[in-house]
């Protein structure tokens, strides 16, 4: 088996993400919030380099060509705050 018989077939039009989507999402996060379950702070995306936006591109991009996503990226703690 070669590698280029693992890689889907590239004919499909697929909806890429790129270097500037990865960095306006980034910029858009807010700051001071608390952690998720990926224990990583919203900072470390917001002043992060360039070559950390080029692998999270990467990293998603990948997700999309080969259509599957690991299940930790999509677990999620919500806690509902009641507000007077």
């Amino acid at each position: 088996m070669q590698l280029s018989d693992s890689i889907p077939d590239s004919s499909q039009q697929v909806c890429m993400i790129t270097l500037q989507d990865t960095d306006d999402a980034c910029c858009h996060l807010k700051s001071c919030k608390a952690l998720g379950p990926d224990r990583i702070a919203a900072e470390a995306l917001i002043f992060g380099t360039n070559k950390l936006h080029i692998h999270i591109s990467l990293l998603f991009n990948l997700f999309i060509i080969y259509g599957h996503l690991p299940a930790t990226f999509i677990h999620s703690v919500i806690i509902p705050l009641i507000k007077n």
